[in-house]
């Protein structure tokens, strides 16, 4: 959607190629993201008669076989990701262009011709590299349609949790604070257009950028209606190497907290629902982020002894479980020596952890449980750590 948008802006465009904007998500999983939702009413993007799925023109991966088109000449330009996802969009695939702030693999050889190419970390949000690249065809009095604006500022403020630098502990950049005085100005939220303006943004009555991202914030911290298979489904990125696939959910929410209020504090009720997500996708291996646990100073509490952290749980299940599972026993030692996680395994001495073993027996299932130490560490640090793991398996046969 921000390509096709911004290229349209951009005088460097080639005026006969078509942009049409793609959404990995499927329609029907938009309302998991409740703040995008927010967002996306901002340029009347939302379908009016279906409100929690955006409107036709906002193409999503559910609603066209883009694998078809691929032999007749479609090419791609990723945004958000540095790998095309060959399932949605096939083998062969061709990327032309890649605006992207993760961690790129080790050798770092794809789509070396693709133009722009940028990949830029760390930077807090993609949204600022669009930004960052568009604007520079630009000049200071070229303007841009105002919900377009809006729609960045937005994705880069909830991507850096308004904008909270690095030096505080946050993840904006300079790139995102530049980024961030070239588009408002350009937004709705510009104090010369806030009177004016104000009551249409998404009806929130705001009178100020501020405001709104309290309201975002609000609204995306609030989980509390989903289930666990929607809370897997709601922040999920899938990667593919040599023919494996990987999967990773990043879920605001604590893992103690999510097993004792979605899973009636079982162990195995979550498991289930992990396995039952892993087996949907096709995974070969599947991963779970969560929020950072805070134990109760209580010495009574099963849970007081547990180190806080967030916390990462491996699933490895089906035909190729033994080969997996014996390459991250093989490297462990490696994985929890990555300064960029710092992984230490979350503690089996307590009781309802010890009933995993039962359950990965039952279930032909490997299951392997960390705390992450490091309070900066995203799944933009581990995505890079486990397809480092993963492209060890050798190409998939």
């Amino acid at each position: 959607m921000l390509t096709s948008a911004a290229s349209s802006q951009s005088k460097g465009s080639n005026p006969v190629r078509k942009y049409v904007p793609v959404q990995q998500t499927k329609s029907t999983d938009f309302k998991l993201r409740a703040e995008n939702i927010e967002v996306l009413k901002l340029a009347n993007l939302m379908d009016n008669e279906q409100p929690d799925e955006p409107m036709a023109e906002l193409i999503c991966s559910n609603r066209i076989d883009f694998s078809k088109l691929t032999p007749y000449g479609a090419q791609y330009a990723l945004l958000d990701h540095n790998r095309v996802n060959a399932s949605i969009f096939g083998e062969s695939a061709e990327v032309v262009a890649v605006i992207d702030h993760h961690q790129p693999e080790a050798d770092d050889q794809l789509y070396r011709s693709a133009d722009p190419r940028l990949i830029q970390v760390p930077t807090g949000s993609c949204a600022s590299l669009v930004t960052q690249h568009f604007s520079s065809a630009l000049t200071a009095s070229d303007s841009i349609p105002p919900e377009m604006a809006d729609l960045l500022l937005s994705a880069i403020a909830i991507d850096t949790g308004n904008f909270k630098s690095i030096a505080e502990d946050g993840k904006a950049t300079e790139s995102d604070m530049t980024a961030k005085q070239w588009l408002k100005p350009r937004s709705r939220f510009a104090k010369t257009l806030a009177t004016e303006n104000s009551s249409n943004l998404s009806g929130s009555g705001s009178t100020g950028f501020k405001d709104f991202y309290k309201q975002l914030s609000k609204i995306q911290k609030d989980v509390s209606t989903l289930s666990s298979t929607q809370l897997l489904q709601r922040d999920y990125k899938q990667s593919e190497v040599n023919g494996w696939a990987l999967g990773i959910s990043s879920v605001p929410l604590a893992l103690e907290v999510w097993i004792e209020e979605k899973c009636g504090g079982e162990w195995s009720g979550f498991l289930d629902g992990l396995k039952e997500h892993v087996e949907s996708k096709k995974l070969d291996l599947g991963s779970v982020l969560t929020s950072a646990f805070k134990p109760k100073q209580s010495p009574d509490r099963a849970d007081s002894s547990i180190g806080p952290g967030r916390r990462l749980v491996l699933l490895v299940t089906g035909e190729r479980r033994g080969q997996i599972s014996g390459l991250i026993d093989q490297e462990l030692d490696n994985l929890m020596a990555d300064q960029s996680l710092q992984l230490s395994p979350l503690s089996t001495t307590n009781k309802p952890l010890l009933k995993l073993e039962a359950w990965t027996s039952l279930h032909n299932s490997s299951v392997y449980t960390f705390i992450v130490a490091n309070p900066s560490a995203t799944r933009k640090q581990l995505t890079p750590v486990l397809l480092k793991l993963v492209e060890k398996l050798g190409r998939k046969s």
